[in-house]
């Protein structure tokens, strides 16, 4: 098991897929409050869907509420987290994927 960070602010969709690509991903998981809103259309659920088919899957319950690095407060940890591990152990290599480009910047890095 393998569990990497992606995020998608600031990065032209075609270098963003390629990268997924070139990670050798068997799982994207989406850790946004709201997939359904993104700067860019390609970005939300749906079209992270048909694009990575299944490949992708959303856990709103790692959402952060705050949308503030300083003040995280996940929507449901335990069990976001407890989802989280289940597919993690059925897969080699998961990516947790929010839209802040710098890991650092954004609560994925602290899951």
């Amino acid at each position: 098991m393998k569990i990497s960070l992606i995020g998608y602010g600031g990065t032209r969709p075609t270098d963003f897929f390629a990268k997924i690509e070139q990670m050798s991903l068997d799982l994207v998981v989406d850790v946004r409050e709201d997939s359904n809103h993104a700067y860019l259309a390609t970005y939300t659920r749906p079209q992270l869907e048909k694009r990575l088919k299944g490949r992708y899957i959303w856990i709103p319950e790692l959402g952060n509420k705050t949308r503030n690095i300083d003040n995280i407060q996940l929507v449901d940890e335990e069990k976001g987290l407890q989802k989280l591990l289940e597919l993690a152990n059925r897969h080699e290599h998961v990516a947790l994927l929010c839209a802040e480009k710098r890991d650092e910047d954004c609560h994925r890095f602290f899951l």
